[in-house]
């Protein structure tokens, strides 16, 4: 199959999926991963590493080890959430943002009266950036790597 057959394949496939209760005329937005609240959260946990397995290596091994690991996140999920809120927001992802001329990339922004960012690092010095960001007040940092 030659680079054009295969992105005619790839649009097929595409169009022939769409927002669920709406006609074939309104697609859905690719690359971007939908969470169901009504699902488990192990469902939408493994549905957001399967996402970032096909967008970064096109596939996914599914072992049983990471079937472990995704439980293990999730127990962690549900004893954090206790006695939190059970109305949740929306959120954006991978939204980038103009503050006097310069351009800033966000992980997550809640869509909450505060707009409240989360940004996920796995470097110590890379998340010093945020030091002298203009929105430093209402940045929550989650950090992925050692202290030490």
């Amino acid at each position: 199959m030659n680079s054009k057959e295969r992105k005619q394949a790839i649009n097929k496939v595409y169009r022939g999926y769409h927002i669920p209760g709406q006609s074939n005329l309104h697609t859905i937005k690719q690359n971007a991963v939908f969470y169901n609240t009504d699902s488990t959260p192990r469902h939408e946990i493994t549905k957001a590493v399967v996402c970032y397995a096909i967008k970064k290596w096109g596939d996914i091994k599914f072992t049983e080890e990471l079937r472990q690991s995704i439980l293990l996140v999730e127990i962690a999920l549900m004893k954090a959430q206790k006695g939190m809120a059970e109305e949740g927001t929306g959120f954006l992802t991978e939204a980038e943002k103009s503050i006097n001329g310069t351009k800033y990339r966000r992980d997550i922004v809640q869509l909450n009266p505060e707009g409240t960012v989360w940004e996920i690092e796995t470097d110590k010095y890379r998340s010093l950036r945020f030091k002298e960001d203009p929105e430093k007040d209402k940045i929550i940092i989650i950090k992925l790597f050692n202290e030490s």
